[in-house]
């Protein structure tokens, strides 16, 4: 039997009707599905792996054979992978929501005592301590393998009575429950550091003005610019130098 080894073509981006035919082909239902037909066009995209090479018999057939193991088959070797991707997803999307609720204290500190119960009889199913400047992201996946549930599954509802959604996954947890906690170490670091280079500045900013014969003496009981302080030179004119 006569086979050609065919080329690969460059993959253009396929069309709406292409999409829909091979989603049915996957086992979608092209009604209750159509959220799902990113994977449709995500394998239509999908170049042939290494080793596999497009064939075609004498009578014009299309098969896909593998050079390294000398397998052949008639789908495309990615269908299957596809197939099962799609039955994964939508089993996902379709199990039922788990909904807790979420409560915290905070002592001033940079702990937050976070307190998850259930939303329909308020029984306590997970109390931790988190970092007030963990992200909403992160706190989910902590607290969805600590309830062993899978995060597409999970809904968690604030004090308030507003879920949690994506666009929050940005925010800290202090930010969500509006707490004003202690800073942290690194905070700390940084603002120390900045203190340490306005005085520095300040510190040059006098040097200079003595090395030119100015006499400088500082004005701290300034209430005019609290963020300056005041350098009255002999003359009786007042300069700002900014500092703490």
């Amino acid at each position: 039997m006569a086979v050609r080894v065919l080329r690969e073509l460059h993959i253009r981006k396929p069309t709406a009707d292409e999409v829909h035919d091979y989603a049915a082909w996957l086992g979608m239902d092209v009604e209750e599905d159509q959220d799902l037909f990113y994977l449709a066009e995500e394998a239509l995209c999908r170049p042939l792996p290494v080793p596999w090479r497009p064939c075609m018999t004498a009578e014009g057939d299309i098969f896909y054979f593998n050079f390294e193991t000398g397998e052949s088959v008639w789908e495309h070797p990615a269908d299957e992978m596809y197939r099962e991707l799609f039955r994964t997803k939508k089993a996902e999307r379709d199990a039922p929501v788990r909904l807790v609720t979420i409560s915290c204290t905070c002592d001033g500190s940079e702990e937050l005592l976070v307190t998850c119960c259930g939303a329909l009889n308020g029984e306590e199913v997970s109390q931790m301590e988190q970092r007030s400047s963990m992200k909403v992201e992160d706190f989910m996946t902590v607290l969805s393998k600590q309830l062993e549930i899978p995060e597409p599954q999970l809904r968690v509802m604030l004090p308030c009575g507003e879920l949690l959604e994506k666009d929050d996954d940005g925010l800290t947890l202090a930010e969500v429950f509006g707490f004003h906690c202690l800073p942290t170490e690194e905070e700390k670091t940084k603002r120390t550091a900045k203190r340490t280079a306005k005085r520095a500045r300040f510190s040059d900013r006098c040097r200079e003005m003595e090395a030119l014969g100015t006499e400088v003496v500082v004005d701290t009981k300034s209430h005019i610019e609290p963020a300056t302080r005041h350098c009255q030179c002999r003359d009786g004119e007042v300069v700002p130098v900014a500092c703490l």
